[in-house]
């Protein structure tokens, strides 16, 4: 290859790859309905070039046509896709006939080059030798070849003849004068290239190729820099489009352009047709936005917004008006299907709460049963049987309550209710609970608390200690060996007399993917979908712990490497209820101190004979004598009749409810300690239960320790002998 054919393939490269990146970088960029003509014209620009480097690198003459007829495929259409761009991004409105002619005559000259060597009404002749200092060879021109010319002259006539136009027209279609100008540029460059090539400067060499590659880039240079953020064409992406929706559009400067028929219909006292439209309806869309406009039984908001380019310069403005007339009727449909909703929400509530109700009743019976059979000491089988009936009782219960939980905090009902509480005994307590689950899996607990924090502070103990527990429940459950530890931590807090509390929980257990993180918070997610085959559960726990953290305005999170361990955190703001130190101890042992009560007698009432026995039998227990009725009748006839310490009264009887019952009893001057017995564990249903008389509530199934804990609650010191 000589020196001369080398420097222009290099040219010719240099131009494709130019035109290749300005066609990535139109393909991302914001769409328009005009961006697809454009890409068309580069891709035809980019055809023409590599045609023009496989023709002049063609060692023979035959190839060097070929390459050619490929060459004009580009030429004549890329002067037609020019036209299609220019007249769409100016809004002009071609005749289709005539966008239509213009395809067809570019096709149709193409063709003729196509099969010009069975005419030769193109090319006269073809030499086989390339003209001297030239990459081209020699032709001859045909009369088709000066119809072409002429052809190609009115087309980029008409090109520079629209960008005149709108460049003294700014007033309307405004853009950047640096803009107008490059169009006006890019559309020269090919009337150069063709008189050069008319006139044979430089030898013959066809300038076409470079100078309508140039045109090309340049135009799409001057749209990604100004003209692609056209705020009529942005508008019309931006704004949903809809038959009650009016949509004016302004320059930068707040002139108008554009107006859709229906804000022509609203606005109608505005003549949209003149030249530079201006009213005082128009000026005042800025001044009043939310501005009602009555147009006879229709009414419509007016709003206005920014039309902004990627870079966050102004483009131009927007108005839009809202058809509101049907807004009262929808917002009259809107309060009924409202209080559709509530009525479907507290139909669902009341539904799981009797769901709950009827799920510890027989449960009840269940763990009661194997809680009593468990303190009979029984051979090591039947031992494991019964705990693993126990096991998943238990978790039966966790469950149901996993579910009123969710289903309070999707009805807003769940509260948080903050009081004196001593940090010290609510984690304890967290250990007592789970300290059977621990032991069971041979798992160490320890738990690391700062000496600076005061113990008495001031908050939701309760809900604080539920998601303790879940997190230290779930870290047991997914560690088979090794240790759980908590560890509590605090930073300062907003005010003098707060502080923030970080609570931890550690374990060596299986871990979490990285990609499980996201979902673990979240309602019925559970990680590691092979293990929680083999472990119960909802996956609600950490949902609901992350619903409680939040609604005590604080945050939660974990950390963790799968197969290795996890750490759980969550951080609120505490009051200081009084200053102290927490005491530093490693590790809390369950209690072990034995007690009976002395003299006490009970009354169990119960419509269900297993609930009976279950509550006697652990009354029993405890060395207290307990009288059973199955109605309330039943129970008031014993009450006036006989002295009792406590009475137990189940809610849901037949004929006389548990209420009903402690208003006879209490009628009839019945003293007693008064605990309510239910599988109704609302919060409603306990404020109902203090406002008719009880002391205190026992939710079913019943389980030992919190009535033993009722009972130490209650007691006086002289009924209790210790040992």
């Amino acid at each position: 290859m000589d020196t001369m054919t080398l420097t222009w393939s290099i040219l010719y490269v240099l131009m494709s790859v130019t035109i290749m990146f300005f066609m990535f970088r139109l393909i991302w960029m914001d769409n328009s309905e005009y961006r697809p003509f454009l890409l068309l014209a580069l891709f035809c620009a980019g055809l023409i070039q590599v045609a023009k480097i496989a023709g002049i690198s063609s060692p023979t003459w035959e190839g060097y046509f070929q390459a050619s007829k490929l060459e004009y495929l580009g030429k004549c259409y890329v002067s037609a896709f020019s036209i299609s761009f220019v007249t769409r991004f100016y809004k002009i409105k071609t005749p289709r006939w005539l966008m239509v002619l213009l395809y067809f005559v570019s096709m149709g000259f193409f063709f003729i080059i196509l099969f010009d060597d069975y005419h030769h009404l193109y090319y006269s002749y073809l030499s086989h030798e390339k003209m001297a200092r030239s990459v081209d060879y020699a032709v001859g021109h045909g009369p088709l070849y000066f119809v072409y010319m002429g052809f190609l002259f009115c087309v980029l006539a008409s090109f520079l003849i629209v960008c005149r136009y709108h460049y003294k027209k700014e007033g309307k279609y405004h853009k950047d004068l640096s803009f107008q100008i490059l169009l006006m540029v890019g559309g020269t460059l090919p009337f150069v290239g063709v008189a050069l090539c008319i006139v044979g400067a430089l030898n013959g060499t066809d300038f076409t190729p470079i100078f309508t590659g140039l045109s090309v880039i340049i135009m799409s240079y001057g749209v990604m820099k100004y003209g692609l953020f056209d705020p009529v064409a942005l508008s019309k992406e931006a704004v949903i489009t809809s038959t009650n929706t009016g949509v004016i559009v302004f320059d930068r400067y707040k002139r108008y352009m554009y107006a859709n028929d229906i804000a022509k219909s609203i606005l109608n006292t505005v003549d949209f047709d003149q030249y530079n439209v201006e009213g005082y309806e128009l000026e005042s869309l800025f001044a009043t936005p939310g501005r009602i406009f009555e147009r006879g039984e229709k009414s419509y908001e007016v709003n206005t917004a920014e039309i902004n380019n990627k870079e966050n310069k102004i483009e131009g403005f927007l108005a839009y008006f809202t058809d509101v007339t049907d807004l009262f009727a929808q917002n009259k449909e809107l309060n009924k299907l409202k209080a559709k909703a509530e009525s479907t929400a507290a139909q669902k509530s009341t539904f799981l709460a009797n769901m709950s109700h009827e799920i510890r009743t027989p449960m009840n019976a269940i763990l009661g049963m194997s809680e009593l059979a468990l303190k009979q000491n029984p051979d090591d089988k039947t031992k494991g049987n019964l705990e693993q009936i126990r096991n998943a009782s238990e978790s039966l219960i966790t469950i149901v309550n996993d579910i009123l939980d969710v289903s309070k905090m999707e009805s807003g009902k769940f509260k948080i209710t903050e009081s004196k509480y001593s940090l010290r005994k609510m984690v304890e307590g967290v250990e007592q609970i789970e300290r059977r689950v621990l032991d069971e899996k041979g798992l160490k607990y320890s738990v690391d608390i700062d000496e600076s924090i005061p113990d008495e502070l001031y908050g939701d103990d309760i809900r604080i200690k539920q998601v303790l527990i879940n997190l230290v429940n779930n870290a047991a459950k997914y560690t088979e060996e090794g240790s759980v530890a908590v560890r509590v931590r605090s930073h300062k807090g907003r005010t003098p007399d707060e502080i923030s509390l970080e609570f931890s929980v550690k374990d060596t257990g299986i871990g979490i993917k990285a990609e499980d993180k996201d979902r673990i918070f979240k309602n019925y997610e559970q990680t590691d979908a092979g293990l929680s085959l083999r472990t119960e559960g909802t996956g609600l726990g950490l949902s609901i712990c992350k619903e409680l953290v939040s609604l005590m305005h604080g945050s939660i999170g974990v950390e963790s490497i799968y197969g290795t361990g996890s750490r759980f955190y969550f951080e609120i703001p505490q009051k200081i209820a009084k200053e102290g130190y927490v005491e530093r101890k490693e590790t809390y042992q369950e209690a072990t101190a034995s007690w009976m009560a002395k003299n006490v007698k009970a009354l169990v009432v119960d419509d269900t004979e297993v609930n009976l026995k279950v509550t006697e039998g652990f009354l029993n227990i405890y060395g207290i004598e307990a009288d059973l009725a199955d109605n309330g009748q039943a129970a008031v006839s014993k009450a006036i009749t006989s002295s009792y310490d406590l009475i137990f009264i189940d809610k849901l009887m037949p004929q006389m409810d548990g209420l009903e019952t402690i208003r006879e009893m209490k009628a009839n001057g019945v003293e007693a300690l008064f605990i309510a017995l239910s599988g109704d564990v609302t919060e409603e249903a306990q404020a109902e239960f203090k406002e008719n008389g009880f002391e205190d509530f026992l939710a079913k199934p019943l389980m030992m320790s919190n009535l033993e804990q009722c009972l130490l609650r209650h007691l006086s010191e002289d009924k209790i002998i210790r040992s």
